[in-house]
């Protein structure tokens, strides 16, 4: 029996042989490959580049690239510091604490008009000089009445003149406007303009 069955390996050997000589190579096993393929770059496909990264600015004292930093608005409930407005300077003296007197002359003997003025001082300052601009109206031209008397307070000031309405009218003349300069208490001075028509004043 034993040899029997050395007889039947012997023949399947030489069957085996017999079959590797026929074929000149042995056949290995196939293993399973994965059915991923993978994506082969072509000569004219272009290389992904890297998106760009934000620049960030240096803290640590060395020198970076310049960068341009966008401040986006408050957001909703965010408290913002606001600055106080400026309240406006108030004048010293008001014109209507400094009333004007106008006695319009009668023509000259080269027909010359002329009008005299004086204000007085119902304010509390000093003022050393005072300028109105009035327009003719009808000639549709500027005068001006200046006078640079000191004047106290509860004083009336010198009397001053210039070129009246040829009318004789006080109805020709209107006040456009008023520069008045006051003392202060350490000797330096105040300038109060005055635009009749704006009712605006301004303060230097």
């Amino acid at each position: 029996m034993t040899k029997q069955w050395f007889l039947l390996w012997a023949l399947i050997g030489i069957s085996v042989a017999g079959c590797f000589k026929e074929t000149g190579r042995a056949v290995a096993p196939v293993k399973a490959q994965p059915s991923v393929l993978a994506a082969t770059p072509t000569d004219s496909a272009v290389p992904e580049q890297p998106a760009p990264q934000p620049l960030q600015a240096s803290t640590d004292g060395s020198s970076s690239p310049p960068v341009h930093i966008a401040v986006d608005p408050p957001a909703a409930g965010r408290a913002v510091a606001v600055s106080p407005i400026a309240e406006e300077k108030q004048p010293p003296v008001r014109v209507e604490q400094l009333p004007v007197s106008i006695t319009v002359r009668q023509p000259d003997s080269l027909g010359n008009v002329y009008m005299d003025a004086t204000y007085t001082n119902l304010s509390t300052a000093t003022v050393v000089s005072f300028q109105a601009v009035v327009l003719l109206k009808n000639v549709n031209e500027k005068a001006y009445l200046s006078c640079y008397d000191t004047v106290l307070p509860g004083q009336t000031s010198p009397k001053f003149d210039t070129y009246g309405p040829k009318t004789l009218l006080s109805s020709d003349i209107e006040f456009l406007k008023y520069t008045i300069n006051v003392l202060n208490s350490d000797g330096s001075k105040t300038r109060i303009e005055y635009d009749n028509k704006l009712r605006r004043y301004s303060v230097d």
